[in-house]
């Protein structure tokens, strides 16, 4: 029974969360597939609800792109990658990847004690203690890639090479300090990165003032082409729930 996670991290349940947070996406434009999870815990969401809330949600976007070929063989011809960005550190999307664990372990049909077993090991994902000081950003192939090579891209740079290829910023175009990143291993193909919350003086990057939230990705680590800076932007109003930036 595989229960583990390679990258758990928290905060806790913020009073009414279900309701808040279902009302947020029935007006924050989102898919259908996300609004159904409000009014009920995660705990009972469905595989389809969690994966959407990951995949294509005010927490997370999914692109695709043609990647670069090799010149030896003019036969070769471009083909799409998928890749998913996620706000990593955001309660829902740690929530929906505890429920996907569960599911792929059959947890609504496990004893007490087998069902807490499982709660152990996504124990320190719903909790984050990384997250009070870090903004977590998740980097993963998306469904139906046709890239096999993400886990293999150069993900073993040094941090200060790695600063040059990823940034995070608000609409102000104040950033934050990339201070840690874990590469794909053999069995995940995700990458996370850690930006620091906040600046020397105690501000956070992200506030209910601010609009934007951009991570900006050079395309060059994704075997993109053509090479461009890709940006994916996030609108602060739709992860606000009640009054506070859940990221």
């Amino acid at each position: 029974m595989d229960t583990t996670d390679r990258h758990g991290s928290n905060s806790t349940m913020i009073p009414g969360f279900g309701l808040l947070f279902g009302l947020l996406l029935m007006f924050g434009g989102t898919s259908s597939a996300v609004r159904a999870q409000y009014g009920k815990p995660y705990q009972q969401w469905t595989a389809n609800e969690a994966e959407a809330l990951i995949r294509n949600s005010p927490w997370a976007q999914t692109r695709a792109e043609p990647m670069s070929v090799t010149t030896l063989d003019p036969r070769t011809e471009p083909a799409d990658t998928v890749v998913t960005v996620s706000l990593r550190s955001a309660l829902p999307v740690r929530q929906a990847r505890t429920r996907l664990t569960q599911l792929k372990n059959k947890y609504d049909k496990r004893n007490d004690h087998e069902k807490a077993l499982i709660d152990a090991k996504t124990k320190l994902l719903l909790e984050c203690p990384e997250c009070a000081e870090y903004y977590v950003v998740a980097i993963s192939p998306g469904p139906k890639s046709t890239n096999p090579r993400f886990k293999n891209l150069p993900w073993d740079i040094s941090l200060g090479g790695m600063k040059k290829y990823v940034e995070i910023k608000n609409e102000k175009g104040e950033t934050r300090e990339l201070v840690k990143f874990v590469g794909p291993d053999f069995n995940d193909g995700e990458a996370v990165l850690y930006f620091s919350r906040f600046n020397s003086k105690g501000e956070p990057l992200i506030s209910p003032a601010n609009r934007m939230i951009t991570i900006s990705v050079d395309s060059r680590l994704l075997k993109w082409a053509p090479w461009k800076l890709q940006k994916f932007e996030f609108e602060v109003s739709k992860i606000i729930v009640n009054g506070q930036v859940i990221f």
